[in-house]
This record gives C-alpha cells, structure tokens and sequence, in this order.
C-alpha cells in the first residue's frame, strides 16, 4: 500500500501499527470504564466518546486504505476493521445521550440536583 502514496513501506508499517496500536488501547480503556461503572463522569465520557470516535475513525481509514491502495483485498483485514466499526458504534449508539450531555458539559442525570434549593456549600436546606 505505501507504493501508491509514495512512501517507504517500513515507515507505512510502523506508522499503520501506531494508529491501530492505540485504537486497540482506546478500546481497552472503554471496556474498563464500563466494567468499573465509570461512564457516569464527566471525564469519562468524553474519554468513551473519544476513544470510540477515533477507533471508528481509524478503521474507517483502514477500509479506505483497504479497497483504495491494496492492489487485492486482504478480506479478514476488512472483516476485522468492520467488526471494530461495529463496537464503536453500538458503543457510541448506547451512550448518544449522555455523550451529548457530556461534551455540552451538563451534568450527568444521576448527579443532577434541584440547584436552586442547596446553599452555597452544596447542602439542601
């Protein structure tokens, strides 16, 4: 594939392997998220959001590199890229709402309160 875009294939190879090395981490550190019951935070639902955003990104990159620079398809390539396409957006579908909460900075609905009845410490009168 780094014939067509003019680069050396050793860099192509490493630079290919960085890009799915940390999808395959931003998936690792989802799945501790949900298995750690984080994913009511703030923080870490922009972290969710964002590792599923750049995993769908990426392997979508990789089915246009796939079909666009491949002289033949590699078809279990295509296979895997579209099954991790898949998790990224049933992550992101599972989570749409709150996701948009998150990334408009309201508060998740378990941490919302009735703000106009607590004092200035944060207690309800």
């Amino acid at each position: 594939m780094a014939k067509p875009l003019g680069i050396d294939p050793t860099f192509f190879r490493i630079g290919t392997g960085f890009v799915i090395g940390f999808a395959m981490l931003a998936f690792f550190v989802n799945c501790l998220i949900l298995v750690f019951k984080k994913e009511g935070h703030g923080n870490f639902l922009r972290l969710f959001a964002f590792n599923s955003l750049y995993g769908l990104g990426a392997m979508l990159g990789a089915l246009f590199a796939e079909f666009f620079l491949r002289t033949e398809v590699k078809w279990m390539l295509v296979y895997y890229a579209t099954g991790i396409i898949i998790v990224a957006l049933a992550n992101l579908a599972t989570h749409y709402k709150v996701i948009l909460n998150a990334l408009r900075g309201d508060p998740p609905p378990a941490n919302r309160r009735n703000l106009s009845a607590e004092t200035p410490r944060g207690r309800v009168l």
